[in-house]
């Protein structure tokens, strides 16, 4: 009998006996022999299915733990996912972890958590591993937490460039890189090949870090809006693609990943001592050249939207915009609000930057488990105002495997008036 067949009939085992008391108290008498005996029944019958029941589940989670790890080493045998690949898509998931995945509702999840009314997600809550019972803490099931992992790289731009995702099966992993390329040499015949001194190897090691993003919302609303947990849901995911997009373009490399802005090697283009107004496409042309300086080839850049709105209205001296030149028309422009605008360069306290690079040398690590946690009593105002935070992590690392295919131009100030 499966899982599903054992709880529905230890349900009705257990309803039936509750019928045969409420049938009595409504009578106003004790129950009579036949009932008693047909009540304690029922009662036996139920007690058995629950033993069965905690021993299928216990099964049921060795297997899945099993089945994750299997899944997790499967995932990554030195290949890493590009823009276009999922990771749902690389899972091997069984025909029941697909329906698992097709039949998980994230909203009725969520409000299951907050109110610990699971009437009507049993389904969620039985799929669910709970990881700190105590803080309201559930482990999304791998093939879910697939889907959540890709709608949050979906909303970074990095990642639409290019940028590669790794998952990983623990919280470290060192995958090898190019550090120099190698030298080629031409031969006469019966001459040796000059041996090559200059291709250098190295290590990227990532370290998995904590990447959280916390909500508040009233608990009424969860209970009545029946959306309000697939959107809280979205709402993490974005802000959680948004957030490795910053740190892997300005991260500060001790309370987080190091950025490109940060890294050593990235080539550099420089705006002027105290920054300078951007006008046209000269500066992106320059960037480019460092990356293909670097044997690099530039497939796009990332700006802020201020930076955006700078070229959109550079005019010429004649008044006229500025045409995009034929060699940067073919590569990508994305615009992200993770780029800052108030970077120091020189006496300027206002400027940003344009990231430009084989975007397919910045990587991602990320490990394949998200965790939902939500609290009624995270603070004060929350249990006075009958709030609810919740909390969805992840953990990633980034790495940049050739900084010198990469550049960034530098102190982008805004026109004055």
């Amino acid at each position: 009998m499966e899982l599903r067949e054992m709880l529905e009939l230890k349900e009705k085992y257990m309803k039936q006996a509750r019928e045969i008391v409420d049938k009595a108290e409504a009578e106003g008498r004790s129950m009579v022999d036949r009932e008693r005996q047909a009540y304690e029944n029922f009662l036996d019958q139920a007690t058995e299915l629950k033993g069965k029941i905690e021993a299928e589940k216990k099964f049921i989670e060795e297997q899945r733990t099993a089945a994750s790890i299997e899944q997790a080493k499967s995932l990554h045998k030195g290949i890493a996912l590009r823009n276009t690949d999922k990771i749902s898509d690389r899972l091997q998931l069984s025909q029941e972890e697909k329906n698992i995945a097709a039949g998980f509702d994230m909203g009725k999840a969520i409000r299951g958590m907050v109110t610990g009314n699971w009437a009507d997600a049993e389904y969620e809550r039985r799929t669910m591993s709970v990881g700190t019972p105590a803080a309201g803490g559930y482990l999304i099931p791998s093939p879910v937490a697939a889907l959540v992992l890709d709608a949050a790289r979906n909303k970074s731009a990095c990642i639409g460039l290019g940028a590669m995702t790794v998952p990983m099966t623990t919280s470290t992993l060192t995958m090898a890189k190019v550090d120099a390329d190698p030298s080629v040499y031409w031969r006469a015949e019966n001459d040796a090949i000059t041996e090559d001194a200059n291709m250098a190897l190295g290590a990227m090691a990532f370290e998995a870090q904590a990447l959280g993003c916390l909500v508040r919302t009233s608990i009424e609303l969860i209970e009545d809006a029946p959306n309000a947990g697939e959107l809280i849901m979205s709402a993490i995911s974005g802000a959680l693609g948004a957030e490795l997009d910053r740190v892997a373009l300005v991260g500060n490399g001790t309370t987080e990943p190091k950025g490109l802005f940060l890294t050593s090697n990235v080539g550099a283009v420089s705006m002027g001592t105290d920054g300078g107004v951007l006008v046209g496409y000269s500066k992106f042309v320059e960037a480019a050249q460092k990356v293909l300086e670097g044997n690099g080839t530039p497939t796009g850049f990332v700006f802020a939207p201020r930076t955006w709105a700078a070229l959109e209205n550079s005019l010429s001296g004649e008044g006229q915009f500025i045409m995009m030149p034929p060699g940067l028309s073919g590569m990508q422009f994305k615009v992200s609000n993770q780029i800052p605008v108030d970077q120091t360069q020189g006496d300027a306290d206002n400027a940003s930057c344009i990231f430009c690079g084989g975007w397919e040398n910045l990587y991602f690590g990320i490990r394949t488990q998200v965790v939902l946690e939500a609290s009624r009593v995270g603070d004060t105002d929350a249990f006075s105002k009958m709030q609810v935070l919740i909390r969805g992590y992840l953990r990633a690392d980034v790495k940049v495997a050739r900084p010198n295919q990469f550049a960034v131009v530098k102190g982008i100030i805004p026109s004055v008036g």
